[in-house]
């Protein structure tokens, strides 16, 4: 009894905080597919509101969102070849023709030589994300160096198989 009040046990704040850890313990999955949905109908309802802060945000702090948006981007960048390499049976992240292992000269290339038509459709973040996600396959998909993946591109060859005639060229 306190100030003249009857407590009962579930009226504790003490019991109610267990009784509520126990339960989001015991339903984790639901209640977080119940705030997926309430989020998502949010997002939904107060689309026009969300980009307005959104965007008065990146006015102020500009510099911040290009320099966490760039590390993501290489971040995830980094986890897509992971995940490539390990599809291919590698061990490091490397062109797979010459060996090259220098992270900012490595590129994603497309086997079937359609990357020009994905990326019509898809930005190469987005391609990225796609790869994190599982919803890309993977088997038309390796890493190459820019030399490689350039002269594949333009001269159907590797910078290996190309012919030595202009070597040499004296300005």
């Amino acid at each position: 009894m306190a100030d003249g009040k009857v407590f009962k046990y579930w009226e504790t704040k003490e019991y109610r905080r267990e009784y509520n850890k126990k339960y989001r313990e015991q339903n984790k999955e639901t209640l977080a597919a119940k705030k997926k949905i309430y989020q998502k109908q949010y997002r939904k309802d107060n689309h026009e509101e969300l980009l307005k802060k959104n965007k008065e945000y990146y006015q102020k702090n500009k510099e911040r969102c290009l320099k966490n948006s760039k590390e993501r981007s290489i971040k995830h960048r980094i986890e897509a070849f992971k995940k490539i390499s390990i599809f291919r049976k590698r061990k490091t992240i490397c062109c797979w023709r010459c060996g090259e292992n220098r992270f900012n000269l490595l590129t994603l290339a497309h086997l079937n030589d359609d990357g020009a038509y994905e990326r019509m459709e898809k930005t190469t973040d987005k391609i990225i994300i796609d790869i994190l996600n599982g919803d890309r396959k993977l088997d038309d998909l390796e890493i190459e160096c820019f030399s490689c993946n350039w002269c594949k591109g333009r001269f159907k060859l590797y910078p290996d198989e190309l012919p030595k005639e202009n070597t040499g060229i004296i300005c």
